[in-house]
């Protein structure tokens, strides 16, 4: 009796094992339906895997609630705290990973060599190995994973300018804002009859392949015109024109006049540079106008994936 009772435990042992994982990790099933009474014993587990898991997989293998990229200082970004999800490079593991603080990201971060200038970089959200639950994270030049790193997600992005200043920071927009203004608070002015850059007025824009808003404003113009002017400016995105204004300023006039530029296009996914230039066509006299944005009010151009 005793031998069959212990036969027959190791039977339902048999059956009714499975593989352990993690509780914030899952892996992926076969994809196949459960058709009740045709089903091998052997493959209940990945099977039912499938059924649990894939749907779930389809609704959160990209979910993020805040973990926001926001700029903090010149050498510094910080990261909200949130959830994200990562995986490996196929797909297959999901880690779930979470952050209750906000974290500062900086250049001890880098995964592979020193800080550059002039330079591109993304920010990733990653995991250790094993049943990691806390959000680490990694900044890199490549665009689609960190190096030495097995469980990540890309979330954000910055420019390391000529400086070596961080710039430009913004976010892969799931769950949250890809948007970057830019400010030139100082007085400037322009004499040129040809399109010169606008200082202060360029963005390094990471877009994920949907529409994006691009707008400038600004007031322009000069205190006292001894002639009648024209000023024009424009948005060029990777050098091409994409809209343009103008502001006519009459003859013995004191003018300050808003300057307004605003479009709307569907940029490819990846990394574009806007600019906004200006320049000034002398209708009657010599001129040289101002965007006086210390004395006036600031030059602003934005960049906003929608």
């Amino acid at each position: 009796m005793f031998k069959k009772i212990l036969s027959l435990a190791l039977i339902l042992g048999l059956i009714f094992s499975v593989n352990a994982y993690g509780a914030d990790v899952w892996r992926k099933g076969t994809g196949e339906a459960i058709i009740l009474g045709s089903e091998s014993p052997s493959d209940l587990d990945a099977i039912s895997n499938a059924n649990i898991v894939d749907p779930l997989d389809r609704m959160l293998a990209n979910y993020r609630r805040g973990m926001a990229c926001i700029y903090s200082s010149a050498t510094a970004v910080n990261v909200l705290a949130g959830e994200v999800m990562v995986s490996n490079s196929t797909g297959s593991i999901r880690k779930m990973l979470s952050t209750t603080s906000t974290t500062s990201v900086g250049w001890s971060d880098i995964d592979t060599g020193s800080e550059a200038s002039s330079t591109q970089y993304y920010i990733f959200a990653v995991a250790a190995d094993g049943d990691a639950t806390s959000a680490t994270f990694k900044i890199s030049t490549s665009s689609s994973a960190p190096s030495g790193v097995t469980h990540y997600r890309k979330i954000g992005y910055f420019y390391n300018n000529s400086s070596g200043d961080i710039t430009d920071v913004g976010n892969v927009p799931d769950g949250v804002g890809n948007k970057v203004m830019v400010e030139g608070t100082s007085d400037i002015t322009t004499s040129s009859t040809s399109y010169v850059d606008m200082d202060d007025m360029e963005i390094h824009f990471v877009s994920n392949g949907r529409p994006v808003l691009v707008s400038f404003t600004a007031p322009i113009g000069w205190s006292y015109i001894p002639g009648a002017v024209r000023i024009y400016g424009r948005i060029t995105i990777d050098g091409t024109e994409y809209g343009f204004s103008t502001h006519y300023i009459s003859t013995n006039f004191y003018d300050y006049g808003p300057l307004c530029i605003e479009r709307l296009e569907a940029l490819s996914a990846g990394t574009h540079n806007i600019k906004v230039q200006w320049h000034v066509t002398n209708v009657t006299g010599s001129n040289t106008v101002a965007q006086p944005g210390a004395s006036y009010g600031e030059r602003v151009l934005t960049a906003q994936e929608i």
